[in-house]
């Protein structure tokens, strides 16, 4: 126990209603981590003087932080009901609102306590996170170089920064959607991090796409190997650098991945495709299999974890949570689809893969079309044309399945809508020798 403890100790000890003095010494012991002595000198604290606003503020904080957020939001808006003016009780309240996916109260309370506290650099980064839309794009911008303007330490500001620059999602003057055009201030923000953070991982790695996008591959290749020696488990950045490099590296890379993490699914998918296009196709199948089925378990996990995370009202972490399972679903299904293809001499086998990959991903249109060719070999033709429907919607540029949705619609007797899909098949690929054929033999409108 530290002397000024034992000053604050004695200063209650002589008069217990000496307010100050406790919340002087829950101050001390929460900076200590000694949560529980801290709530306790609280409770006493507001029992004697319940509208002590300090001592308010601060239990509410350590609700906060102990992840009793629903006690924490209540808390600091009883507070505010009070002390309206109370910049950083609106600052936690925005935080806590932001955390858990509302939005709209957290922009509400993150711009009142910008307004009140116009220093508050989190406050502008945080706002601009809530303006993620293209319409948004020069708001959100303002508020991240505020951000850094006010505090220019403040390393997750500029982050964030580079990342808005870089991909440049906004409307022009027609209201059209366009991206990037700010690459060089983009990488200004990267190296502001990297100044601040010289082992900043995804600053190395948000560099090394820009020099790739450069065509300076050698620099990206020193930037994304910066990369993993500060944080060797950012599987990523390996896969990123694999892309880039030759396929004798590009190998060595991936499996120094696995070394991180054996089981991950995206780093697999990757081998075996490298393994395919080296004709080496057990390994491939291997790998193929391997992605496939340690993604099951991925997902299942993130998706526990993002219900228990809704259950907690921590709606951003649940859909985050969501949206990296769902990430892996898609891959799942790319790998099944390339092991569909891989059996295609063994047609029910492949069958399995390519439903299985649907059932992973329900908008997989190759899966869609190869499963459709199977169901109409077995004569199942009307199976085939759904299938083939349902591919086409998802991706409209495939030439091919739509001129097998049309030579099956023109033996099902739908002549003008076959002839729809010939006329779509040579507008996507106009020197198509049977399209033309098939076209030129259907009867004149």
């Amino acid at each position: 126990m530290g002397l000024p403890e034992q000053h604050l100790l004695r200063a209650i000890e002589i008069d217990p209603s000496f307010v100050d003095a406790r919340y002087q010494l829950a101050l001390l012991q929460r900076n200590q981590g000694r949560v529980s002595d801290a709530s306790e000198q609280l409770a006493q604290l507001l029992e004697i003087q319940p509208e002590h606003t300090g001592a308010r503020y601060l239990h509410s904080t350590i609700l906060a932080e102990t992840g009793q957020f629903r006690e924490a939001r209540a808390s600091f808006e009883s507070l505010l009901e009070e002390e309206p003016r109370h910049a950083e009780a609106h600052y936690q309240l925005g935080v806590l609102h932001m955390d858990c996916g509302s939005a709209h109260d957290a922009v509400y309370h993150l711009e009142k306590a910008s307004t009140l506290d116009a220093d508050n650099a989190d406050a502008h980064y945080r706002l601009a996170r809530l303006h993620p839309s293209p319409e948004d794009f020069e708001k959100s911008r303002a508020l991240l170089e505020t951000a850094v303007d006010y505090e220019p330490s403040h390393i997750d500001a500029h982050f964030q920064l580079g990342i808005h620059l870089r991909r440049g999602f906004r409307y022009d003057s027609n209201g059209t959607l366009i991206n990037g055009g700010f690459d060089a201030l983009a990488r200004e923000s990267f190296q502001n991090v990297l100044k601040l953070d010289p082992c900043h991982s995804a600053a190395h790695e948000e560099l090394a796409d820009l020099l790739c996008v450069l065509g300076d591959k050698s620099s990206a290749v020193k930037s994304y190997k910066t990369a993993i020696s500060n944080d060797p488990t950012l599987i990523s950045t390996y896969l990123k650098l694999a892309n880039i490099q030759n396929t004798t590296s590009a190998f060595k890379t991936l499996f120094k991945a696995l070394e991180q993490d054996s089981d991950n699914p995206f780093v697999h998918l990757r081998i075996a495709k490298l393994f395919l296009a080296d004709s080496q196709d057990s390994l491939a199948c291997e790998h193929f299999n391997r992605s496939a089925e340690e993604s099951i378990g991925r997902i299942s996990s993130l998706r526990a974890k993002a219900r228990e995370a809704l259950d907690g009202n921590q709606f951003l972490l649940s859909r985050s949570l969501e949206d990296q399972a769902f990430e892996i679903a898609v891959h799942r299904a790319e790998a099944l689809f390339q092991l569909g293809l891989l059996f295609l001499n063994e047609p029910l086998t492949a069958r399995k893969y390519f439903e299985t990959a649907i059932s992973a991903y329900p908008e997989h249109a190759d899966s869609f079309h190869q499963l459709a060719i199977i169901q109409n070999t077995e004569g199942d033709s009307e199976a085939a044309i759904e299938s083939l429907r349902k591919s086409v919607e998802i991706e409209i540029q495939n030439s091919e399945a739509h001129y097998l949705l049309a030579q099956l619609l023109l033996a099902a007797g739908e002549t003008e809508m076959a002839r729809n899909h010939f006329l779509i098949t040579l507008d996507l690929e106009p020197r198509h020798k049977k399209a033309i054929k098939e076209l030129s033999a259907l009867p004149s409108l």
